[in-house]
């Protein structure tokens, strides 16, 4: 076991802003619900870190090692990130009532990721974009039992760098799911049976350290 000793400075500062709109209209005599919206994500971060004296000291055994170690002076190098993520959608879904028992559901979002700058000293230029639908379905068995499906498409932008120093693919997949729930009791008994699978793609795992920056 080695001794890295590192004092880390850090500022990470969030902007979000979110609308969102819902209402009601009128199709084929029945009453149906209809909500969009748009959303927009800053993040910048900016972090130092001082490197200490001392990196690869071999500590003593840890059988005898109270775990005390002496303060080093963190002066032997420097080195830090300052990069921007952006994030921006819209969306829109609709809840149709074709009958007293059966709901169905869709919608779609459009989602883009940038992202721009440098993260110790390797550049964190990347952008990704796509539309993702969902599909739902919901249908009274009786008065207190619902039987349901659902399928949504994943998309999800990722920060971490694979080992040339390149921002990773976007995680990409599919999420499916069955189930039945119930009211009982005058509602005050929530009862529920789902089964559901998802797939993920490009899912970003630490691989290795390149010095002190990890690699997905």
């Amino acid at each position: 076991l080695f001794a890295y000793p590192s004092l880390y400075e850090m500022d990470n500062r969030q902007t979000l802003v979110d609308l969102q709109a819902s209402g009601q209209f009128e199709l084929g005599g029945r009453q149906h619900d209809l909500s969009f919206g748009a959303n927009w994500s800053k993040s910048v971060l900016d972090d130092v870190s001082h490197y200490g004296q001392g990196i690869g000291t071999a500590l003593p055994p840890l059988a005898n090692w109270s775990g005390n170690y002496p303060m080093p002076a963190f002066d032997a190098a420097v080195d830090g990130s300052a990069f921007t993520f952006r994030q921006k959608g819209v969306y829109a879904a609709t809840r149709l009532n074709p009958t007293d028992r059966l709901k169905l559901i869709a919608g779609a979002r459009s989602t883009k990721a940038e992202s721009e700058g440098t993260s110790y000293g390797v550049g964190r230029e990347s952008s990704a974009s796509k539309l993702t639908p969902y599909f739902g379905a919901i249908y009274d068995l009786t008065q207190n039992l619902s039987v349901y499906g659902s399928y949504t498409d994943i998309f999800n932008p990722q920060y971490q760098a694979d080992i040339a120093g390149n921002a990773l693919k976007p995680v990409e997949g599919e999420s499916r799911e069955l189930g039945l729930k119930g009211e009982f009791l005058d509602r005050t008994l929530n009862a529920s049976l789902a089964v559901f699978e998802s797939e993920q793609k490009n899912l970003a795992e630490v691989a290795g350290y390149i010095g002190p920056r990890a690699y997905h």
